[in-house]
């Protein structure tokens, strides 16, 4: 862990560097039987280079959980790695890679592997990725399309993600499920939305509806490794910046469905603060 964020800091602290990031989160749960809440913290950096961006993410989760029936709360570590190589002022690739630690989930030690590419015609953008999803008892592949604009007042982006599962079982996560077995694929469409608004505030809006479960999220900074089918989500934030200071507060609520035990209507609400320094 300590290396981990002296390795943030000497990235954000080097030459052409871009911002370093924290973020805290408390999450509430209702209607679930396993788990009760939780908390999070990460650790982002981002940092340009001549012809390209280094990006890199560390996630420490805990989930309170119910005991019984749990035998002890869930920890989570994510440590997450992107690289965007610019090949000129249109045509940008990328590559990235997420571990995750998890001491309780089979998905322990799951490995997930990205490519993408991205086409810039101002004021429009556009591009597809590619994600690789591996875990020791089943993989997923996902694809992702979006198309997007952006000006100096705001930005706007639509997105397509499309999960399959190869070799899932219910079993793999609760040896003695009798829930049915989830589709092995999956169609989710989502709006991201970004409005600078006066006095350097700005809000932003986020929506997903359709299922999804083991997906990438965060241009491939992200995964939901728990056996959660998300059904609808939506996000808000507000945020202003003050010199080379960034704060910024995020509502999330998710509606989920616990895929090993078939628990149905599962509310997941978070809260977060984040901080991002400006270099």
């Amino acid at each position: 862990m300590r290396f981990l964020v002296i390795l943030l800091l000497s990235i954000s602290l080097g030459i052409s560097e871009d911002f370093i990031k924290i973020t805290y989160g408390i999450k509430d749960c209702k209607n679930f039987k396993q788990k009760d809440g939780g908390t999070s913290y990460s650790f982002y950096a981002e940092r340009n280079l001549e012809n390209g961006i280094i990006d890199i993410k560390y996630l420490k989760m805990v989930d309170e959980t119910l005991k019984p029936p749990m035998p002890k709360d869930i920890k989570v570590d994510k440590t997450s790695l992107k690289y965007r190589l610019n090949l000129n002022q249109k045509f940008q690739i990328g590559v990235s890679y997420i571990n995750v630690q998890d001491n309780f989930m089979p998905t322990d030690n799951g490995n997930i592997f990205g490519i993408s590419g991205l086409y810039k015609f101002k004021p429009f953008f556009t591009g597809l990725a590619y994600y690789h999803s591996e875990y020791e008892d089943f993989q997923v592949e996902q694809v992702d399309y979006f198309i997007g604009k952006k000006s100096k007042k705001y930005k706007i982006k639509l997105i397509a993600k499309a999960n399959f599962i190869n070799d899932y079982s219910n079993k793999i996560f609760m040896p003695m499920s009798k829930a049915p077995e989830p589709d092995d694929q999956f169609l989710t469409f989502g709006i991201m939305g970004k409005y600078n608004l006066p006095k350097m505030f700005f809000g932003e809006i986020g929506i997903f509806k359709g299922e999804r479960l083991f997906t990438v999220m965060e241009n491939g900074l992200s995964v939901q490794h728990h056996p959660m089918k998300i059904d609808n989500s939506y996000s808000v934030s507000l945020g202003k910046k003050i010199k080379n200071i960034i704060g910024k507060i995020n509502y999330q609520q998710h509606l989920t469905t616990a895929i090993p035990s078939n628990s149905k209507n599962i509310q997941f609400k978070k809260v977060t603060f984040s901080l991002k320094y400006l270099f």
